[in-house]
Parts: C-alpha cells; structure tokens; sequence
C-alpha cells in the first residue's frame, strides 16, 4: 500500500478492508485487534485512528441519555446546551455497529451555534505516535480532526480550523 501511495509499482495487489468491526473481532477472531488481524490475514493495515475529542466547556456541554430501542438495539440521545440555544441528535446501535437517526443539523441556526460556540477538537500527538510506532510499515493510520469551528484570529467564518 505504501509503494503504491509513492506511485512505485507494488509486487502484490494492495488490498484492505476499510476497517474491522470489534463485533467481528471479537466474535470469530478471539478478540484480536484490528492491526494483529491485519497482520493474519496478509493485508496491508488500514488502521483508523481519531484520538481528539470535542471538551464540554462553559459554552458547549453535551448531555447523552440511552436507552433499549428495541431488538437488542441502544438508543443515544444526545442533546448540545449552548448559550444561544440546544441542538439534538440521536445514534443507534447494536451489536455488529451504529448509525445516526437524526442528524445535528436541522435548521440555519443550528449551524450557527456550531460555528459560535462548539470547543476546536483538541489531537492527542502522543496517541498518533504510539499508533504510527505500533504500525510501522504495515500499512496506513486514517483519521482526521473534525470540527466545523472557526478559529476567529486566524481563519474566516465557517471554515475548519484545528489547534494542535
């Protein structure tokens, strides 16, 4: 994979699965992790890898609240408390993965909200090194610092900004 992301001709065909399911690690490989089953079978890793997270702050908390949904699926409710108002979203889950049923953003002023008042994501460089130590030349780590946040000394409005 790396040979070919140099535009180098590999020997073998590069190939991965976009990423492991825990449920499948878990119930058919014997709770192995995603870069050991990577390893198993011979592909080259694509290893995801997120370590920021959005910090409630005095302006941004965010509560969740789950609950049974039904079929041994787990209901989030999230609810976001800014000072100009509150915006919701919802996640299910079950066994095998999760998905959104109700999305951040509704309406204008939900995205303002976003913009004025939600924390910039903070990269946690010490976790991305263990992970790219750990890696080696195994593969690739994806990830991203998401955020929809303007830093307003230094980028317009509505652009993504990120501190690291």
């Amino acid at each position: 994979m790396l040979i070919a992301l140099r535009q180098e001709q590999p020997d073998r065909l590069p190939a991965a699965v976009h990423q492991w399911q825990p449920y499948h690690l878990n119930k058919y490989l014997g709770g192995i992790d995603d870069l050991t089953a990577f390893r198993r079978f011979g592909l080259d890793a694509s290893i995801p890898c997120f370590p920021a997270s959005v910090p409630d702050s005095a302006e941004w908390r965010e509560e969740v609240r789950t609950g049974p949904a039904g079929d041994g699926r787990t209901i989030e409710h999230h609810v976001i408390h800014a000072p100009g108002g509150q915006i919701r979203y919802k996640v299910e889950r079950h066994a095998v993965t999760a998905w959104v049923t109700e999305h951040l953003v509704k309406h204008p002023e939900d995205v303002d909200l976003i913009d004025r008042y939600m924390p910039i994501p903070r990269l946690d460089k010490a976790a991305v090194a263990a992970a790219y130590d750990r890696l080696g030349d195994d593969g690739i780590l994806r990830g991203f610092v998401g955020g929809f946040r303007a830093d307003a000394g230094r980028t317009p409005r509505n652009c993504l900004a990120y501190r690291t």
